[in-house]
């Protein structure tokens, strides 16, 4: 389970807490509402800032997490950044094949 400011999840379901219940009142409401959400996310790529931190009660250990940010990936910056990452792979993979085993 993650725990979301109101704000974060708007903007990862593209619907306001209104919305959801409406479409989950309706007959097939359940189904129409996951309908409606995996529209969403499977559509838009997006950045999600999850802070997670280790809390104790009644002497049990549980990680709390909480999503306090998400925003849609801007695409190019995105692309741009993989490129980087796999160019940097790849000079890895080559010093590394240089050198004697």
């Amino acid at each position: 389970w993650l725990t979301t400011f109101h704000e974060a999840a708007q903007s990862l379901l593209g619907l306001t807490a209104k919305a959801c219940a409406r479409l989950e009142a309706e007959p097939n409401g359940r189904e129409q509402l996951e309908a409606a959400i995996q529209k969403r996310y499977m559509l838009q790529p997006m950045e999600v800032v999850i802070k997670t931190r280790l809390e104790v009660f009644n002497g049990q250990s549980k990680i709390s997490a909480l999503c306090s940010h998400a925003r849609p990936i801007n695409r190019r910056v995105h692309g741009r950044q993989l490129l980087k990452n796999i160019e940097d792979m790849l000079k890895l993979g080559v010093e590394n094949a240089a050198e004697p085993a």
